[in-house]
């Protein structure tokens, strides 16, 4: 399989920035998810 196919280098840049994406897009979905199970506590508690 072509890895270059499916992600181009130009868009990535090196390995480790595709790692670095990865982990913020990683934390920014957790977070969120924990945005949300706050908010639906705290309206529940009302």
């Amino acid at each position: 399989m072509d890895c270059n196919r499916c992600s181009p280098r130009y868009l990535w840049g090196k390995p480790k920035m595709h790692v670095e994406i990865a982990v913020m897009v990683i934390f920014v979905t957790f977070f969120r998810v924990v945005v949300i199970i706050i908010i639906a506590v705290n309206t529940f508690h009302q």
